[in-house]
């Protein structure tokens, strides 16, 4: 499936970002992937919290668990608000963010619409998110634009950063590599918006 990306100003120009499974095929005809071990950073993760679903997503495991807690998982998964669409998100981005066409953030971002295939839990723990074709996950991640800088628009005499902030996101997941583990809804901390940060700012007697 290809990319769509939009175009437009910072903040909230939302991107959908669906990756589809690159599947590599044996001569035997299953599908074979790297294998991890559990709790491990996969390799496509980088520095990052999370990655897309991709080659390296163990699709044979995750559905060999689905198959066995089927009832369970479909109970989970109605209760989140993981399987809306991107177009979904999208549409409550451009209704709800309208108002920036008016004027500018001081701390740019970039939105993104995506499916993970990997997660690191608020304990630390790289988990595998249920994401197949009956049971997919949507997350909106919002990264900083120009992290690190100076917000915008703010007196030279204030010492500002533009910070990353993150926020714990429930995703159905499952450990692929312990089949008899159920699966469970954790929590996992996603990059959801971008805020400026102002040290604390003293006038001297001299300025008074």
């Amino acid at each position: 499936m290809s990319n769509h990306y939009a175009k437009g100003e910072s903040h909230d120009v939302p991107v959908y970002h669906d990756r589809s499974f690159s599947k590599s095929i044996t001569v035997a005809g299953t599908r074979s992937h790297p294998r991890i071990v559990p709790h491990d950073a996969p390799t496509c993760a980088g520095d990052r919290t999370f990655c897309l679903y991709n080659h390296d997503y163990p699709i044979d495991e995750v559905d060999a668990i689905i198959d066995r807690f089927y009832k369970d998982i479909y109970e989970m998964y109605s209760t989140l608000n993981t399987h809306f669409s991107p177009s979904d998100f999208a549409y409550f981005d451009n209704h709800t963010y309208s108002y920036h066409k008016h004027g500018h953030f001081v701390c740019p971002s970039e939105t993104t619409y995506l499916r993970p295939g990997w997660a690191r839990n608020w304990k630390g723990h790289w988990l595998a998110v249920v994401n197949t074709d009956k049971f997919p996950q949507t997350v909106r991640v919002e990264h900083c634009k120009f992290p690190h800088k100076s917000c915008e628009y703010l007196p030279p005499c204030y010492e500002s950063t533009c910070k990353q902030r993150y926020s714990l996101i429930q995703l159905l997941c499952v450990d692929p590599y312990n089949y008899d583990h159920k699966p469970i809804v954790d929590l996992f901390a996603l990059p959801t918006g971008c805020s400026c940060f102002v040290e604390d700012f003293v006038y001297s007697k001299h300025e008074l």
